[in-house]
């Protein structure tokens, strides 16, 4: 049997129409850049951050907070994705100081419900005083 070898490899050059998995890799992420910065002492906290948000050596804006107040005693500074440290600015309202320390510790170092590691692109100071 004579096969044609302009068909074959045209054959191959052809796309395969097979579902791909997806593959997510923490290079897609884009770290937006930020300072941020935190001073304690016994009685006092101050925690300051640049409202520049930048992207590929571009400045996209100098009119973003990187401060949250998560309550009336603290606040979070987040730096890094600009994405993912919105997402998290939803979920941290209302905690006091302990707890928000608790729930960074698990959103940032968790595993999901299939054993995968959870990748957050950003860094973040939380400071407050308890029991003011």
């Amino acid at each position: 049997m004579v096969t044609d070898s302009w068909l074959s490899s045209l054959e191959a050059s052809l796309p395969t129409h097979r579902p791909q998995a997806y593959k997510w890799g923490p290079e897609m992420v884009e770290d937006n850049g930020g300072t941020v910065l935190a001073l304690a002492g016994s009685d006092y906290c101050i925690i300051g951050a640049d409202t520049r948000l930048s992207s590929d050596y571009r400045i996209r804006t100098r009119n973003v907070s990187r401060l949250i107040e998560v309550s009336s005693h603290t606040y979070m500074g987040m730096a890094g994705s600009w994405a993912d440290s919105t997402a998290l600015r939803r979920e941290v309202r209302n905690m006091s100081t302990v707890k928000s320390g608790h729930f960074l510790l698990r959103t940032l170092y968790c595993f999901d419900e299939f054993k995968v590691l959870i990748y957050l692109s950003f860094y973040s100071i939380r400071n407050g005083l308890d029991g003011v």
